[in-house]
C-alpha cells in the first residue's frame, strides 16, 4: 500500500541520517525494516536503495567484504531493473565503499564483487536482513 511505502522510504532515509550520525545499530534497524517493506511489497526497484544503505553500512563497521557483495548485489539489481543510478542518489557511500575496497585484497575484493552480482533480490534481502 501507499502507506506502508511511505514507511520503507522513511526508514530508508532515517537509516542514511543515522548512518552519517554515526548511530550503526538505529541504521542497521531502518534499513532491515526498509528492505523488509519493499520486499513484502514487491517494489524491487526500490529496494536497491536500502540494500546500498545496508553496504554502506557495513564498510562502515568494517565488514568489507559484506560491504563490497551488497554492493554489487545492489548495483547488478540496479541495472537489471532499470532504477536510478545508486552513485547520484547515495554519494555518500561511495566514500565508504571505496574505503572497503581499498583495504582488500584484489582476489577478496573480486570475489565479493562476483558473489554480490549473481544475488537474486532475495538473496540480497536475506544478507541485509542476516546482520
Amino acid at each position: 500500500t501507499g502507506f506502508e511505502f511511505g514507511v520503507a522510504t522513511i526508514q530508508l532515509w532515517l537509516g542514511n541520517i543515522n548512518l552519517l550520525c554515526g548511530d550503526l545499530n538505529a541504521a542497521r534497524a531502518c534499513y532491515a525494516e526498509s528492505v523488509s517493506v519493499l520486499y513484502r511489497l514487491g517494489t524491487y526497484q526500490r529496494i536497491v536503495h536500502p540494500i546500498a544503505g545496508a553496504a554502506a553500512l557495513a564498510a562502515a563497521d568494517g565488514q568489507g567484504v559484506r560491504a563490497i557483495t551488497l554492493w554489487a548485489a545492489a548495483d547488478a539489481l540496479r541495472a537489471a531493473m532499470g532504477s536510478a543510478d545508486l552513485s547520484m542518489a547515495h554519494e555518500g557511500y561511495l566514500a565508504r565503499i571505496t574505503a572497503a575496497k581499498t583495504g582488500m585484497t584484489s582476489d577478496a575484493r573480486e570475489a565479493a564483487e562476483a558473489a554480490g552480482r549473481v544475488m537474486t533480490v532475495t538473496q540480497a534481502v536475506a544478507c541485509v536482513l542476516a546482520d
